[in-house]
């Protein structure tokens, strides 16, 4: 997985159909499927995938 780092905001790609974990491990670890490969997390408000507009 690669990423670059916005302050508050990362922008990642990984392998696309993948499940990525983030967050402190344990129970309140979130995880998120990425269809695309490509994705974003917003500190303190969550991930979301992105995909290319046509």
């Amino acid at each position: 997985m690669e990423c670059l780092d916005g302050g508050h905001l990362f922008l990642c790609k990984t392998t696309p159909d993948s499940t990525v974990a983030f967050g402190p491990e344990g129970p309140k670890q979130e995880t998120l499927r990425v269809k695309t490969g490509v994705f974003g997390i917003a500190l303190h408000a969550g991930a979301f995938e992105l995909k290319k507009l046509d």
